[in-house]
């Protein structure tokens, strides 16, 4: 929960409109983590870290993944979505254009392990941003 506060923080730097896409992507998480059942907060810290490989991720912490993304609008059924409106307000316009472009190859064999996929994809490049950050306050 402390990395989506942070990841909150970091996109508000970029654009304060972007407020309202935060608190619905918030509801978003509390619906796909209610659906899949991820209580555990530790858990559901290290699912949105990358800090869980894919060999331990069971199918509902992917299937999370492919809730809150389709909720994004980034993916439908397993394939990305080349305009994802709720992820461009979530991560800015540019960023969502290059994560897309970008992790366009990652799939697997359900829409769920391509999620996790993505996910994992999209985490590389927000590392990249808030490396940009950080360099930015410098």
């Amino acid at each position: 929960m402390k990395y989506l506060i942070f990841i909150s923080f970091v996109i508000a730097l970029f654009d304060a409109a972007k407020a309202a896409s935060t608190e619905q992507s918030t509801k978003y998480i509390a619906e796909c983590r209610a659906e899949f059942k991820i209580t555990d907060d530790v858990k559901h810290y290290n699912l949105t870290t990358g800090a869980i490989p894919e060999a331990d991720a069971t199918e509902d912490m992917k299937c999370y993944l492919n809730c809150f993304m389709e909720k994004l609008g980034v993916l439908k059924d397993g394939k990305i979505q080349e305009d994802a409106q709720e992820f461009k307000n979530y991560v800015g316009e540019e960023h969502a254009k290059e994560e897309i472009e970008s992790c366009r190859g990652e799939t697997g064999s359900s829409k769920c392990e391509t999620a996790f996929k993505l996910h994992q994809c999209f985490l590389k490049h927000l590392d990249y941003l808030v490396l940009q950050v950080f360099s930015l306050s410098e």
